[in-house]
């Protein structure tokens, strides 16, 4: 499955920035994974990485984006060559295009009285 294109994917990183997190972008192929990070580990900031999570999820339901989440992040390879210092990783995501729903006609159904 693809991922979405860079546009979608600098938006989203625009959107995490105001929520005071972080969008990092893991390389590979396929879905684009990505992690979200704040600058500590704090309520304060488990509270922007939630919040950016939030519009991540909203902006990728808004574009057919299929957004899957899971925490911890840990044990990604890469990732931690894509953060800065004291950085902290809080969300691993993958992100796919959603491919549209096969075509199927109408079912019409029988009113109960005529069963």
């Amino acid at each position: 499955m693809a991922g979405p294109g860079l546009p979608f994917l600098n938006e989203l990183g625009e959107a995490a920035r105001l929520e005071g997190a972080s969008l990092r972008l893991l390389p590979g192929e396929g879905a684009q994974r990505a992690v979200l990070t704040t600058a500590g580990d704090s309520r304060s900031d488990w509270l922007r990485v939630g919040q950016a999570l939030q519009r991540v999820l909203f902006g990728g339901t808004a574009r057919s984006v299929s957004v899957v989440f899971r925490r911890p992040p840990f044990g990604l390879s890469g990732a931690e060559d894509l953060v800065s210092p004291g950085e902290v990783l809080q969300v691993m995501l993958e992100l796919s295009l959603d491919s549209p729903a096969p075509a199927q006609p109408p079912v019409l159904l029988e009113p109960a009285e005529n069963r």
